[in-house]
């Protein structure tokens, strides 16, 4: 599936048998490339385009099987002489005629022929385009971008990635979304999606709708959630609160307020600097609001902690547990890591201390302890993780009591106010400026990934050492997403 997911139209096509390259390439255990070529020495078109995706007939599915099986021993060579004959016009050659260009080959270049070509060939392709392989040339390049400007001149239109980026930089639903109100149809020619001009600034002027009027639809479902486990007045888009900024969702009686950060509108791209997120929630916390920031890509892959984070927040839970009647044990590094993956938003990460907090011998609460990131000579509190939808009366300063060794930790102010580090008797020392991650679709990395250093090694051919780190990053199609900074606390033995 698509990352960011099928809509509706999408999942109707899908249950009336319709499948796309995507599925095709998974089921056959095959690339996409090489299910394009064979759709294309079939002739085969698809037989619906939905905003950015391509449907076929189950019909042509079982034409794709049945090429790959009446041809999976000598499918690549099958394939390359075909198109190779299609291409030039030609109707192959006789084995008689073969046999002969084979033995005049050996002959004239002994039995390596076949190899000496393609030394040949590379340095002919090197010599004349600057690489040895063509399809990496300028030239190439040079000749399919005249190809595709000399399409969109007497189609008029334009080649869609050009004008909105890649397919999934805008959340492929909300793209669908927003083709499928205004009833714009791609064009797809030679598998490259190109839009007509006329239907450019609609779509923008729409795209622009869904950020501005927060109308998105991850938005919409966490309204949704909340809706449905709570009762009382909840606010949507409300600008008095913080006048002139804007408030996604806000529910005044719990004096919190909930902004969903699509990676896309949110990052340096859109104009999104450094203290956006923190100054939004700076003017909640002068008005004595909790602001929870949802990140888009937590909401898509880890919604089951999201809910349980916003459910805490709101005071919902379905169990709850006195600490009392919990035996504390130490656990495992395999255990823990499962813990946190399952419950933690952050996920699994390496500890040397680490104890569980059991209710009737099930894990409900963890927390994992290990030399400090930043300093040698302190202990921090890396993890503290309880079972989803559970609060646990006490359980925190319970664990903490039992361990009872100086250690600090870090709080998110993205996700969390610091009220329970506060109950369990932790010490404010010092607040953090934001950090950034670098966001590209629909994936969110760790700043660390891509220093300059790492960056020269996972792009050597476009590493530019003359770039600041985050110019060479804009220009691989990354940009920074900022959070809202850290608060460093402390924990005193007692």
């Amino acid at each position: 599936m698509p990352r960011g997911g099928y809509n509706p139209k999408d999942k109707e096509l899908l249950n009336k048998g319709y499948t796309t390259i995507y599925n095709m390439a998974k089921e056959f255990g095959r690339n996409r490339c090489s299910i394009e070529t064979v759709l294309k020495y079939l002739y085969i078109e698809p037989s619906e385009i939905v905003g950015t995706h391509l449907f076929y007939k189950s019909e042509d599915k079982e034409k794709v099987a049945q090429f790959y099986e009446e041809h999976k021993d000598d499918f690549s060579k099958f394939l390359a002489k075909e198109m190779r004959i299609r291409n030039n016009g030609g109707n192959g050659y006789s084995k008689e005629r073969s046999d002969k260009i084979h033995k005049t080959k050996v002959e004239k270049y002994g039995k390596d022929y076949g190899k000496l070509a393609y030394e040949k060939a590379f340095q002919t392709c090197e010599k004349l385009y600057g690489d040895k392989n063509y399809r990496n040339s300028d030239k190439l390049k040079e000749t399919l971008h005249k190809n595709r400007l000399k399409f969109c001149e007497e189609n008029n239109c334009s080649l869609f990635t050009e004008i909105f980026g890649t397919s999934i930089e805008h959340n492929r639903n909300t793209l669908d979304f927003c083709m499928n109100n205004l009833g714009i149809e791609l064009i797809n020619y030679k598998t490259v999606l190109y839009i007509r001009n006329e239907d450019i600034e609609p779509l923008k002027k729409e795209l622009e709708k869904i950020e501005y009027n927060h109308t998105s639809i991850g938005e919409k479902e966490i309204f949704d959630f909340i809706k449905s486990i709570y009762k009382d007045e909840i606010i949507e888009n409300d600008r008095n609160i913080i006048s002139p900024k804007e408030l996604d969702i806000y529910i005044p009686q719990k004096k919190v307020a909930i902004e969903f950060d699509g990676l896309y509108f949110h990052s340096t791209k859109f104009g999104k600097d450094k203290n956006y997120h923190l100054n939004k929630t700076l003017m909640c916390e002068e008005k004595g609001i909790r602001l929870i920031h949802i990140f888009e890509d937590e909401w898509l892959f880890k919604r089951p902690i999201v809910e349980s984070i916003i459910s805490s927040a709101l005071g919902i839970y379905q169990q709850k547990i006195f600490a009392r009647k919990c035996e504390i044990k130490e656990i495992d590094n395999k255990t823990f890591k499962e813990f946190c993956n399952e419950n933690h938003i952050q996920g699994e990460c390496n500890s040397s201390d680490r104890l569980g907090l059991f209710y009737n011998n099930e894990l409900v609460q963890a927390v994992g302890f290990s030399k400090s990131r930043f300093s040698k000579n302190e202990i921090e509190l890396v993890r503290m993780v309880t079972k989803l939808n559970t609060q646990v009366v006490g359980g925190f300063s319970r664990l903490m009591n039992h361990y009872n060794k100086d250690c600090i930790s870090y709080i998110d102010r993205r996700l969390f106010n610091g009220s329970g580090y506060n109950a369990s008797g932790f010490e404010y020392i010092q607040t953090n400026k934001p950090n950034y991650y670098y966001v590209k679709e629909l994936d969110r990395y760790y700043r660390m990934n891509f220093t300059k250093r790492n960056i020269a090694k996972k792009f050597p051919n476009e590493f530019d050492e003359k770039l600041t780190e985050e110019q060479n990053m804009e220009k691989l199609g990354f940009y920074r997403i900022y959070d809202c900074g850290t608060i460093k606390v402390k924990w005193t033995a007692k």
